[in-house]
């Protein structure tokens, strides 16, 4: 059977590939220009960081690992590798970080130029990790805190050690991995509704207890430089934020969100700029599925079950990839015009099988 599209239908679908592929263009177009901007008063270069960390559904934890799950790694600097008080040693994540910020830092503020403040530094960073020790364990009774926590229309104030602080974002991230693991995947009403607040406590905990542990480390140093030292630190500092490093993930989904969007729009192998979209597309839509059960995205607009229009698009792609649409209007005709090995339409074939054979 040769099915062919009536010219009404056709146009639709062209129509269709160039909407599609000018959202993918210009939304990967905007993340590598903020890529080239870096840091401003206003705006921050895009990373897939903090949609990955939010992921929910069955798959949550595939994902959150690609992102790097924030809760993971500050635990692993946080809790303590003993319970021994008299244990002076560190989490070997924090040991290991500590040492390459310390060399990081002896060869940008050249260190090893002057003896003694290399040796003084030596010093500060052996203390700051004695100091580490005890802060983590709270033995110094100088590290209590005083937090707010919310009460019935009011607010109530609490002291809190650094040990008791660290367990209780401990317990916090435990209660939210019990919550998905075990609760969302059951895809059952009542919706946890007190997940994103229970997230929200675990970040700004997060925040709070590492900014506390850096500095243990990052003030007594910074304290020997000399002036000069200092304004160069700083510029460099500058540098970085202005300049951050990105990940090759980040990279790939914004240069092929581009590629995949100009190839759309431009008719270019078409089915298979389709195909690449469709699996990203695809992939979105596993971080954050729609299921029962599962929180909603806070940022997304409406109500879904099940469907939402990133598996909308999805399915569109993947129409589209069933069409030759970049041959109605695309490179994909010329291309295919120009193709010495393509197959002969079958109207010559019947008309050479009509013809009467020589003799």
């Amino acid at each position: 059977m040769n099915w062919k599209p009536t010219l009404i239908f056709a146009i639709f679908l062209v129509l269709l590939r160039l909407a599609i592929g000018w959202h993918f263009f210009i939304e990967g177009t905007i993340k590598v220009e903020s890529f080239a901007h870096g840091v401003s008063l206003k705006e921050k270069p895009w990373s897939s960081a903090a949609y990955l960390n939010e992921s929910s559904g069955p798959l949550a934890d595939f994902f959150r690992a690609q992102g790097g799950d924030l809760d993971n790694a500050a635990l692993a600097r946080l809790l303590a590798p003993t319970s021994d008080p008299n244990d002076k040693s560190l989490p070997p994540a924090l040991e290991k970080e500590w040492d390459a910020y310390f060399a990081r830092f002896k060869a940008e503020n050249n260190l090893s130029s002057d003896p003694t403040q290399l040796q003084l530094a030596e010093g500060k960073v052996k203390q700051a990790k004695e100091r580490a020790a005890e802060w983590l364990r709270g033995r110094n009774p100088k590290d209590v805190y005083e937090i707010e926590r919310p009460l019935t229309n009011t607010t109530v104030k609490l002291e809190r050690t650094s040990r008791q602080r660290i367990e209780e974002y401990r317990d916090l991230v435990a209660q939210i991995h019990m919550i998905e693991q075990k609760e969302l995947p059951s895809f059952a009403y009542p919706v946890r509704k007190d997940l994103p607040t229970l997230k929200a406590e675990a970040r700004a905990l997060r925040n709070e207890l590492t900014k506390d542990l850096d500095k243990i480390l990052t003030e007594p140093l910074d304290k020997l430089l000399t002036p000069e030292q200092t304004g160069k630190k700083k510029e460099r500092e500058a540098e970085r934020q202005v300049r951050p490093e990105i990940p090759w993930r980040d990279w790939i989904v914004a240069v092929g969100l581009v590629v995949v969007g100009a190839g759309l729009l431009l008719g270019f192998v078409t089915r298979i700029q389709c195909w690449l979209g469709a699996a990203f597309l695809l992939s979105v839509y596993l971080a954050m599925p729609p299921f029962p059960g599962v929180p909603e995205n806070p940022k997304v607009e409406g109500h879904y079950l099940f469907v939402n229009k990133n598996l909308i698009e999805m399915l569109a792609l993947l129409a589209i990839s069933a069409t030759p649409s970049g041959r109605w209007l695309g490179l994909d005709g010329l291309l295919y015009a120009l193709n010495p090995f393509r197959k002969r339409p079958a109207a010559d074939a019947s008309t050479q099988a009509a013809a009467p054979a020589k003799i």
